[in-house]
């Protein structure tokens, strides 16, 4: 932003220590740009804090509270863009049922980039993010119509995807 504010997510700020389970948060951050100037940054809060959400963050739960007890907006995506449910064998035992891996499905993605944008333009009240999430979002949409252009000369009985990871039900589902 003009005040030279950078917005990043936690992974770059933060470190999952395998350990103790927790996360080890970063006393000092430097940044150092491709022209190899390097800044030394502080770490100041968010107006608005965007999550996948649905559980993806769990070790982020107590940050995402603290940002929203600071004020911050915190906005969750997974949930306001049509999320799968698991099968009842995949995550029984999680605090959902809906599946947060909605990247796999580009439509879904569209309708993010749309969310982001409108909920960016709204925080900082500069309309061009939520242009930018539109003009996002009608790439994305372009991209699922060549993909399942692609797929539909596959017949629909020979459509098999062997995975190791559930992530991928979207993916399946589009």
């Amino acid at each position: 932003s003009a005040d030279g504010y950078i917005i990043t997510n936690a992974h770059v700020i933060a470190n999952f220590n395998a350990r103790s389970g927790e996360m080890d948060m970063a006393t000092a951050v430097t940044v150092t740009l491709s022209d190899e100037m390097s800044y030394d940054a502080e770490i100041v809060g968010a107006d608005l804090v965007v999550a996948n959400g649905l559980g993806l963050e769990e070790s982020l739960g107590d940050a995402l509270s603290s940002a929203a007890a600071d004020g911050a907006a915190v906005l969750e995506v997974a949930p306001l863009v049509d999320p799968l449910e698991f099968s009842a064998d995949e995550h029984g035992d999680d605090d959902t049922d809906l599946d947060p891996h909605f990247w796999h499905d580009v439509a879904r993605m569209a309708a993010a980039a749309e969310l982001i944008g409108a909920e960016l333009a709204s925080s900082t009240g500069d309309e061009a993010f939520a242009d930018c999430g539109r003009a996002v979002a009608d790439e994305l949409r372009e991209t699922d119509a060549q993909v399942r252009k692609i797929l539909s000369g596959l017949e629909p009985d020979r459509r098999v995807m062997v995975t190791d990871h559930d992530a991928f039900a979207y993916f399946a589902d589009a």
